[in-house]
């Protein structure tokens, strides 16, 4: 079975804020299906990929004071929405 964590958050070189999530333990088929359905940066490394979405400013989940507070919790409920929209992608897989 396949997890999302975030492995890194902020804001880039060309001053974008950015999630980086890593989605791993994939196998195969659902590496290459990912791979070709998301879009924007992609890394695949092994079993895993590294997917980077660009937030705008007022969107972006870890500029709040509450985010700068309890930065655990933001984190795990971008995995977990992550995780959501990656079951949906992968539910069209078939």
């Amino acid at each position: 079975m396949w997890n999302v964590n975030i492995c890194d958050y902020g804001l880039n070189d060309e001053e974008e804020y950015y999630v980086t999530y890593r989605i791993y333990d994939l196998d195969d088929k659902t590496k290459d299906y990912l791979v070709n359905t998301l879009e924007g940066k992609i890394t695949v490394e092994d079993n895993s990929i590294l997917f980077d979405v660009v937030f705008p400013e007022k969107i972006f989940p870890f500029k709040t004071e509450e985010a700068k507070l309890k930065p655990d919790d933001f984190i795990a409920r971008e995995e977990i929405e992550m995780g959501f929209f990656i079951t949906g992608l992968l539910e069209d897989m078939k």
